[in-house]
């Protein structure tokens, strides 16, 4: 079941043509979310709606700032998710098995291997 939570906020964003102007903002949360969010709006002493602007604003902020000094602040719960997803085994592809070979010199001498590798812009040839 989706509940709506909607408020008017300051806002200066405007989706189809960039122009400043007041907006307002719809979310669908689950029942426990937004039973979340209005309990922590209630921890604050202040509004559904103004404790949306004050928490969502502020993260938001932060977000675009890391992302500008290309960090990342993750919380606890998200670095458990990423150190998770990292433990999952990776199946190589070909070129990467060659390539392997070739780092660890398992690779026969006499067969020419050709390897390219793509990074951005970077491309390596081996």
């Amino acid at each position: 079941m989706q509940i709506g939570v909607h408020y008017s906020a300051e806002v200066n964003y405007d989706e189809q043509s960039n122009k400043d102007s007041p907006g307002s903002t719809q979310a669908r949360l689950d029942p426990k979310s937004k039973q979340a969010v209005i309990q922590a709006a209630k921890l604050r002493h202040v509004g559904l709606s103004g404790y949306i602007r004050l928490v969502l604003v502020l993260t938001a902020k932060k977000e675009v700032e890391q992302a500008k000094n290309q960090v990342l602040q993750m919380t606890a719960d998200e670095q458990e998710r990423f150190w998770l997803a990292l433990q999952v085994p990776v199946k190589l592809t070909k070129a990467q098995c060659k390539l392997g070979k070739i780092m660890r010199g398992d690779a026969p001498n006499s067969q020419q291997l050709n390897i390219t590798i793509k990074f951005n812009s970077l491309t390596i040839a081996i």
